[in-house]
């Protein structure tokens, strides 16, 4: 349906699934292929049962994100994305635990996956591409981690 808009469009939101880094490797039980690229599971925010929310961890299959990221451009690319938690950090838009929570070790929450994706269309480009993980970046004053699970991803499209 996005393939066929003449119109301009963007499209994102919360998918509630990691990006397709590493995911072919994975899925065809090589998961230990994948260890320090992409993390599937053991989240600092993860519990054995939901605790205080209805939220349960969904098993992850980064192939569902795979088309979108091959027929259309994101605001935050593959290899923007990079490769282990380190690089990835930057981009993390999502958490369980709050800024004044912490988990059953009683590390404190923080984001810790990306979950959330902004997309146009093929050809089309972003500029000035941004998670809002914190305040002070673009005007924010306001602590992103107090007002939602899930970080601002914002982006200037520059229109054809």
């Amino acid at each position: 349906m996005l393939k066929a808009e003449a119109l301009p469009w963007v499209i994102g939101g919360d998918w509630n699934e990691l990006p397709p880094v590493c995911n072919e490797a994975a899925e065809a039980g090589a998961a230990d292929s994948c260890e320090g690229k992409l993390r599937l599971s053991g989240f600092l925010d993860e519990r054995a049962s939901a605790k205080g929310t209805s939220y349960e961890q969904p098993p992850y299959t980064p192939s569902v994100m795979k088309p979108y990221f091959d027929e259309f451009t994101p605001s935050i690319t593959l290899a923007r994305y990079g490769v282990g938690d380190a690089a990835q950090q930057p981009y993390f838009t999502h958490t369980v635990l709050g800024p004044d929570s912490v988990n059953d070790e009683g590390v404190p929450g923080w984001w810790n996956r990306t979950l959330d994706y902004l997309f146009v269309r093929q050809g089309e480009s972003w500029t000035d591409t941004d998670i809002l993980q914190a305040p002070g970046r673009l005007g924010i004053v306001g602590d992103p981690s107090r007002l939602s699970d899930h970080a601002p991803v914002v982006g200037t499209w520059g229109l054809p």
